[in-house]
């Protein structure tokens, strides 16, 4: 019954993993900057054609942004995009919405 000594040092990683590891955890923590990114393109490129569908998205994340938190990436990317969009009209029934912004 002889005493066996086990080396348990921890193994050194390379600079590749660790930098693959860290950008994984950036991603995962700041999940919010893509899906914003993401969100802004798309909205920002149909807003001409259906102005109304950009404000649908920015209610409907309102709504559900405090059920699910990645919608507020979305909620401030149709806000943004909405402020950018310099002139819309929008008539909901009996509510005209209109935003006439200056140069």
């Amino acid at each position: 019954m002889g005493d066996s000594v086990v080396d348990v040092s921890p193994e050194e990683d390379s600079l590749s993993a660790e930098l693959g590891r860290g950008c994984a955890k950036c991603v995962a923590d700041q999940l919010d900057v893509p899906v914003f990114l993401l969100s802004f393109l798309i909205l920002y490129l149909s807003v001409n054609r259906c102005c109304e569908c950009v404000l649908v998205v920015a209610i409907v994340s309102a709504l559900m942004c405090i059920r699910w938190r990645i919608l507020n990436a979305t909620l401030w990317s149709a806000i943004a995009v909405l402020y950018m969009h310099k002139n819309w009209n929008i008539n909901m029934g009996d509510v005209n919405i209109s935003w006439n912004r200056a140069n």
